[in-house]
């Protein structure tokens, strides 16, 4: 069951993000929380998945900004969120590290995204080393430059 002070945050809330993080081990148990979706769907703050930058063996092999949507869609249904944070810089290759893991840089696939009736913002979210991740600094930036100021 949510807990009270989290649902009070949360209608209090100007903006909420979910994400970066793992999918499947970190966002969806989050949100599978009895009453976190209700009390998300209930807020009037703008709502923001944040996708991450590459995908994680074993966990999101091969997925895309829609695929991710798919997936939280499927276990907590349609409508949750009103935008979709998605980096646009494929510049820095994956170390090679995460190469050999599998990892790759999650793709954009904007038909598909489109479905999902989310609007898209798309910034430089990543970060130059690892690669794998996002930069904080840009992340906070353009949260706040293309979604909390429209």
């Amino acid at each position: 069951m949510i807990n009270p002070e989290a649902e009070l945050a949360i209608s209090n809330a100007e903006l909420i993000t979910v994400g970066p993080g793992s999918l499947y081990t970190s966002i969806l148990p989050n949100l599978l929380v009895e009453g976190m979706v209700t009390s998300l769907k209930q807020s009037k703050a703008p709502k923001v998945y944040i996708c991450n930058v590459a995908t994680q063996k074993g966990e999101t092999d091969h997925f895309t900004v829609g695929d991710h949507l798919e997936a939280l869609e499927r276990h907590v249904g349609k409508g949750l969120f009103d935008y979709v944070l998605v980096n646009s810089n494929l510049n820095y290759p994956l170390p090679p590290s995460a190469q050999a893991a599998g990892a790759k840089q999650v793709t954009f696939d904007r038909d598909n995204v489109a479905k999902h009736g989310v609007r898209i913002s798309m910034a430089d979210v990543v970060a130059e080393s690892p690669s794998t991740h996002h930069d904080s600094e840009k992340l906070s930036r353009a949260i706040m430059k293309q979604i909390y100021r429209r």
